[in-house]
């Protein structure tokens, strides 16, 4: 009996011991699974890992298939050269749907099914591909300086920060690009505090120290000829208003057949039953509203070729926004009117233009020539940390803004803003026909829309729009898009 008693005790004894062990057990099993998983999902896990080294193989097939369609076409040539059309068939007929685009500058684009895009150099280099374009998704951008270019995603969407630019740090302008996102020009500086000093009118020191630029986003920057060939209509005119009107898309510009050249659409904006209705105008070589516009004479008696502007020079300069804007899905617009042209000559190239809040100087009696000289000079000037580019803005660009500004009312006019925007510019006088008053600059904060001030400012803007064969077209927001 008593050696039974024993063995009972040893038996609980031997179950109090089971316990603890299994306990010990599941934390060291709840341990392993964790270093597991961790394994397996982490930022450096396996799967990870997998999924990194598939994308890198799939970034290298696409690579050497871009060489090896480069490469064909340029030996079909005799190394004379490759098109942007010949090498989207190159690669189509090696079984890539990948879209071929000429910047304009010696250079392609080549986007692919992935969405991945890649840039062939002059040399024939390839360059791009995810994990290399510096891609990121910014959960905090407000007041985040950028020294190199990069690309990075805010509301879902994504947009080019040039080097040496500041996203801003005021409340409504770093947000949303919907809603207009602002960058100043910074260049390394340090701001301790976005709102310094803001005075009666609602300018803070950064606005008046530091160029600013709002970034627009392009949904369709080009459509091609053959897009258009099989709509509906007897002219080509009436093809194009036809896929516009049935695709819903607004782009800036056709590629024409050659697959390098583009042309620019322009539009017309009417006050609609459901809200504004855009409308492509009619294109011709010698007259009317066209991009680019090679003129032969000017109102100032002043040749384009006179200051060393051609037809090829243009298409070419065209040609080049076209294909940025595309691989970009935007531009960079000035926040405010240009100034401190201080001189006009149409070859000084030296003075660097400023784009901040509140100026009076330099901004009328300045011929389109000396502007079209310095805007094209600023990005060398004042963005040297960027690859980026400058210029005078197009015609084409000019309604890519008025469509992304096609839903703001004017309710003083109970309007649409790119129908009528009398009341919401800074004219000077009551009368909104007097557009060349320079007396009072853009200095509240009551004319913007999206975060650009001054389209419908004190002045007339000029564009590297042509009408005719010897104007430029002032653009200005009163009752029209056009003077």
């Amino acid at each position: 009996m008593e050696k039974q008693k024993i063995n009972i005790k040893k038996i609980k004894k031997n179950n109090g011991i089971t316990l603890i062990a299994l306990v010990i057990t599941i934390i060291v099993l709840l341990i392993l699974a964790g270093v597991t998983i961790a394994t397996l999902t982490g930022e450096n896990g396996i799967l990870t890992r997998a999924s990194e080294a598939s994308e890198q193989t799939e970034i290298a097939e696409e690579k050497e298939a871009i060489g090896v369609a480069y490469a064909g076409v340029l030996a079909d040539n005799n190394g004379s050269g490759v098109s942007a059309s010949e090498l989207q068939d190159e690669l189509r007929n090696n079984g890539y749907n990948a879209t071929v685009t000429d910047n304009g500058d010696g250079t392609f684009t080549v986007e692919f099914e992935s969405g991945r895009e890649y840039t062939i150099n002059a040399d024939g280099s390839i360059e791009g591909g995810n994990g290399e374009s510096g891609d990121n998704t910014e959960t905090d951008t407000a007041g985040k300086y950028y020294e190199d270019d990069t690309n990075i995603t805010v509301d879902g969407k994504t947009v080019t920060i040039p080097g040496g630019s500041t996203i801003s740090g005021i409340d409504g302008e770093y947000e949303s690009i919907d809603d207009g996102l602002v960058i100043y020009i910074t260049n390394g500086d340090t701001i301790e505090d976005w709102n310094a000093d803001e005075d009666e009118n609602g300018i803070k020191d950064v606005q008046e120290d530091y160029d600013q630029f709002v970034w627009v986003p392009v949904e369709t920057a080009y459509i091609t000829e053959a897009d258009i060939a099989n709509q509906t209509g007897s002219t080509n005119y009436e093809k194009l208003q036809n896929y516009i009107a049935g695709n819903k898309v607004y782009p800036m510009a056709i590629q024409l057949s050659d697959g390098i050249n583009y042309k620019g659409i322009l539009y017309d904006f009417e006050e609609g039953e459901n809200g504004v209705t855009i409308t492509p105008k009619d294109y011709t070589t010698t007259s009317g509203f066209r991009e680019p516009a090679y003129l032969t004479s000017t109102d100032a008696n002043t040749t384009d070729n006179n200051v060393g502007i051609t037809e090829e020079s243009l298409q070419t300069e065209f040609n080049a926004m076209v294909g940025k804007v595309n691989t970009n899905k935007g531009f960079w617009v000035g926040r405010y009117e240009t100034s401190h042209m201080v001189s006009n000559n149409a070859q000084d190239t030296t003075n660097q233009i400023t784009v901040i809040k509140g100026t009076r100087e330099g901004i009328s009696d300045v011929s389109w020539y000396r502007m079209y000289a310095q805007q094209k000079s600023y990005s060398n000037l004042a963005l040297s940390k960027s690859s980026v580019t400058s210029s005078m803005i197009w015609g084409s660009q000019w309604d890519q803004i008025m469509i992304w500004m096609r839903g703001t009312r004017n309710e003083s006019q109970s309007s649409y803003y790119v129908i009528n925007a009398v009341g919401m510019g800074n004219y000077g006088v009551a009368d909104a026909d007097d557009y060349d008053d320079t007396s009072n600059p853009a200095e509240t904060g009551c004319y913007d829309v999206k975060n650009i001030y001054d389209l419908a400012g004190n002045v007339d803007e000029w564009s590297l729009e042509g009408r005719n064969t010897n104007n430029r077209v002032r653009r200005r927001r009163r009752l029209r898009p056009y003077e």
